[in-house]
């Protein structure tokens, strides 16, 4: 599966000024949404690194988290043991959730991981595998980068990174199609006085916040709320937006 993280899992979390941080932001604002539904089992599938499991976890949530990379799960399990934590982690593709064997409070698919498929009919398949592990009444909470607002205004680098002590620059570059946005993840660091280049290119799926409103009820989610990336407000023209589904 191309969407897979195995070749940058081991620099995914350096893109990023602090991931510690970063996991507790995600888990504040992911537990607005939860606590008013009375959630304690939270799958979280395309896990990554577990920047949003390893949050929920430490907010009190039983955990379970699952990608279909390999490698990138190694970390995520690393990450959870240094920290002392219990996830329920699986090696499994989010188009078919149905091999859990069980159903969940909440489902959540941050990280514009969904987008990273071939088109919108896979996209559907691992909405519909999400639903159906869904507990009636439960929730589905989806986070899209929407890369059509920096498309409209041309930013095509956005810069992430700069450490003058580690000599280290990471930004993206950022090349805009109809229907998707490719992305060069581009790591810059200067060794032995020369300057070492790596560089991941992954490819996401252009898809508005209605698109993708429409597409979650199309596969069984009810009441759809657009919401701001804190889960505070609705969402306008943000660069990302957070898809909140009852079951």
């Amino acid at each position: 599966m191309k969407a897979s993280f195995d070749d940058i899992a081991k620099d995914f979390d350096n893109l990023f000024e602090n991931i510690d941080k970063l996991s507790y932001l995600e888990a504040l604002t992911i537990d607005r949404i939860l606590k008013q539904r009375r959630s304690s089992e939270v799958l979280d599938c395309a896990c990554g690194t577990g920047i949003q499991a390893i949050g929920l976890a430490e907010k009190g949530y039983r955990v379970f988290a699952s990608d279909i990379s390999e490698k990138i799960l190694r970390v995520a399990k690393r990450k959870t043991k240094e920290k002392g934590l219990e996830i329920h982690f699986k090696r499994l593709d989010f188009r078919k959730l149905n091999l859990w064997g069980k159903r969940f409070d909440a489902v959540i698919n941050c990280g514009n991981s969904i987008t990273l498929l071939s088109n919108k009919d896979e996209a559907k398949k691992a909405l519909s595998s999400m639903v159906n592990v869904t507990k009636k009444g439960g929730v589905g909470v989806i986070g899209i980068h929407n890369y059509l607002k920096p498309k409209r205004e041309n930013q095509n680098i956005f810069v992430r990174r700069i450490n003058r002590q580690t000599k280290e620059l990471i930004f993206d570059i950022r090349y805009f199609n109809k229907a998707r946005t490719k992305i060069d993840y581009v790591f810059v660091r200067v060794q032995k006085n020369r300057l070492k280049f790596k560089t991941y290119r992954k490819s996401y799926l252009n898809i508005s916040a209605g698109e993708f409103k429409k597409l979650m009820i199309k596969c069984g989610y009810k009441k759809v709320s657009l919401l701001d990336i804190t889960g505070t407000k609705k969402f306008h023209d943000d660069e990302w937006f957070i898809a909140v589904g009852r079951v």
